[in-house]
């Protein structure tokens, strides 16, 4: 139960604004009250947000511009402006590459543009932007329809389509939490 406690608050925070991120590796303490009147006190641990990257979030755009040749969507960027990518029970929102960010962090980011690199080795892929993965899904972004998709792996059929980037990812980490 407390894994679901600790997405939830996150999740709640970053729509709402009221998550402030802090340096890699800090904890922040998050009072919230569930079921009545029980509060909670958990920690939460949160990455660097895009302002603590080497040249902001501009230089994570054009790397990615440069690399893939692709305009990122402004609602995976507003994700990135508070967390750097999770990764969860097997779940991976990919986030900002390694060599981009200001300092090395404590833990493995799997970057937003090496593995689109890897899955754009299959011409077919090259149709969708990646923007995470499950232990049988893919999360992508399909850069002609502008839409959201679950894709099964390896196949590449549409398991699930999105409207926006907010519902794939409660989607994911519902995923994670099962």
């Amino acid at each position: 139960l407390m894994p679901a406690i600790r997405v939830f608050i996150s999740m709640r925070s970053m729509r709402t604004g009221s998550f402030q991120s802090g340096r890699l590796g800090e904890y922040k303490d998050v009072e919230r009250t569930f079921r009545g009147n029980q509060t909670r006190r958990k920690k939460i641990w949160t990455r660097h947000q895009l302002r603590h990257f080497r040249g902001g979030s501009g230089t994570f755009i054009k790397a990615v511009k440069d690399e893939l040749g692709i305009a990122l969507p402004e609602e995976y960027l507003k994700i990135m402006r508070t967390i750097n990518g999770i990764e969860y029970n097997g779940f991976i929102l990919y986030g900002v590459d390694e060599p981009l960010l200001n300092e090395a962090p404590n833990q493995h980011i799997n970057g937003l543009i090496d593995c689109n690199k890897v899955w754009y080795e299959n011409e077919w892929q090259k149709q969708y932007l990646f923007l995470g993965e499950g232990s049988i899904s893919w999360y992508v972004y399909d850069l002609k329809t502008k839409m959201y998709y679950e894709l099964d792996n390896p196949s590449g059929e549409i398991s699930e389509e999105f409207h926006d980037f907010e519902r794939m990812l409660d989607k994911m980490l519902e995923n994670a939490l099962q």
